[in-house]
């Protein structure tokens, strides 16, 4: 069989044709992508941190209000465990044990090959490169043993395409976890007491409703 000269001219055409939008095609994915890869550049410098090394990640969202969820969904459950607790030291290690169960968990939403390895070395801090919009995201880690107490890690940054953010992780820039996980222990009713500067008797956390300061005081008798 015989193809008509014209005929093969024509498919050379349009193989070329495609070949050429393939490669132009390729260009501007290889171009948005370089445009929009941004760079970590993490260090530890936590000296006190034994073994020196910590698990972590980098999330879109901010990891507390998911951390603060999990510890109400079982707070009954825990403040009656407390409350059988005499011993001090025991109370200290279940709230302990169940700040880091909780805190943890929220891993379970990462993926293997998202949480990766820090370790110190003198000068030496690890890199990650990824391609995602410009914007607010957290460098989160597991808990850890330090000076005593489990401690983590929960900084917020701002990426920006073609920029290299620089962070250190040390014992400053720690996440108060304790406060976190007392402020979804309390429940309502149950806010920090504090002196009112106004009338100089304890008032409720701010979250609650605060009645105003009593104004009508009664007058003291003549000549007294």
């Amino acid at each position: 069989m015989i193809i008509p000269q014209s005929l093969a001219l024509s498919t050379l055409v349009l193989a070329g044709m495609a070949w050429a939008t393939s490669v132009s095609a390729q260009e501007v994915d290889r171009e948005q992508w370089e445009g929009s890869v941004w760079q970590v550049s993490l260090s530890l410098n936590a000296p006190n941190l034994v073994p020196p090394a910590v698990q972590w990640s980098i999330r879109d969202k901010d990891p507390v209000p998911g951390f603060k969820a999990r510890v109400k969904t079982m707070r009954s459950y825990y403040r009656k465990r407390l409350e059988h607790l005499q011993d001090e030291l025991k109370k200290e290690r279940e709230r302990s044990a169940q700040m880091r169960i909780h805190w943890d968990r929220g891993f379970k939403e990462v993926t293997g090959d998202e949480v990766y390895l820090l370790t110190w070395a003198p000068g030496v801090s690890h890199s990650l490169s990824a391609m995602s919009p410009d914007g607010k995201k957290w460098i989160v880690t597991k808990i850890v043993p330090l000076r005593g107490k489990y401690v983590c890690w929960s900084l917020p940054i701002e990426v920006k395409a073609e920029e290299t953010i620089e962070v250190t992780l040390t014992e400053d820039n720690l996440f108060d976890l304790e406060s976190a996980f007392d402020d979804a222990m309390r429940g309502p009713g149950q806010g920090k007491q504090k002196a009112s500067k106004r009338c100089g008797r304890p008032t409720p956390d701010v979250s609650e409703k605060q009645e105003p300061c009593p104004t009508n005081f009664p007058t003291p008798p003549a000549g007294k």
